[in-house]
C-alpha cells in the first residue's frame, strides 16, 4: 500500500510529511498531478475529509480526481451540514450568523453544502452515492436520539419553530457533518476517456 496526501499548510504538511510515503505540499485545484506522477487509473481510494469547503471549485476538484481513480476506486469525502439546527436558528433568532475559527462557520470555508448539494455535486461530477452517515452535532444528539423513530417531530429553538419534521429532515437539522462514499460512474469515466 502506498499513501499519497495533499496538504496546503506548512505545519500540517510538516506533520503529514512523517506519516505518508509521498505529501504533496499544495492546494488540490493547483496540483498538476502527472507532473507528481501519479497516473490515470493509480488511485483506489481518494479521502478528502473536511477540504472540499475550503475550494472556490469543489466541482472541478472531484472531476479532475475522476480520471486517477481505478474503476472500483471508493471516494470518501466530509462536509459539514449548512442546514444545521445550530446555524438556522443563530440566523432565525439572531439575524446574522458569525464565522468562527473552526466548526460549521469556520472562516475559511468558501463552500456550504446541505445533503442535497452534496449528493447533487457527487452526480454532477459523475459519482455515485453508496451511503451517507451522519456526525450528529453533540448539543442534539440527546435530542436526536430521543426523537429519531417518531414519524413526525416539531422542535423550538428561541423564536425558530420547526414542525412535522420527517426522521430525515429531522436527522440533516442534527447532524454537524456528512460523510458520503462514493464510486466512479462507469460512463463518467468512459466519457472522461
Amino acid at each position: 500500500m502506498h499513501i499519497t496526501g495533499i496538504e496546503m499548510d506548512p505545519q500540517a504538511a510538516a506533520v503529514a510529511r512523517t506519516r505518508m510515503d509521498k505529501l504533496i505540499e499544495a492546494k488540490l485545484e493547483d496540483i498538476d498531478f502527472a507532473a507528481e506522477g501519479i497516473a490515470p487509473g493509480s488511485i483506489d481510494t481518494f479521502v478528502a475529509g473536511d477540504v472540499l469547503e475550503h475550494l472556490y471549485d469543489p466541482w472541478r476538484a472531484l472531476t479532475r480526481v475522476r480520471p486517477l481513480l481505478t474503476p472500483d476506486a471508493q471516494l470518501s469525502v466530509s462536509i459539514p451540514n449548512i442546514r444545521n439546527l445550530s446555524v438556522h436558528a443563530m440566523l432565525h433568532n439572531e439575524g446574522s450568523w458569525r464565522y468562527e475559527g473552526h466548526g460549521l462557520l469556520d472562516i475559511t470555508h468558501i463552500r456550504f453544502f446541505t445533503l442535497r448539494d452534496i449528493v447533487q455535486m457527487m452526480n454532477e461530477t459523475g459519482y455515485d452515492v453508496l451511503d451517507v452517515r451522519s456526525n450528529i452535532d453533540g448539543q442534539y444528539h440527546d435530542f436526536f436520539r430521543a426523537n429519531r423513530e417518531k414519524a413526525s417531530v416539531n422542535l423550538q429553538v428561541g423564536k425558530l419553530k420547526l414542525e412535522n419534521l420527517t426522521p430525515a429532515e429531522l436527522q440533516e437539522y442534527c447532524t454537524k457533518q456528512f460523510i458520503v462514499l462514493g464510486r466512479p460512474r462507469a460512463s463518467a469515466a468512459n466519457d472522461a476517456a
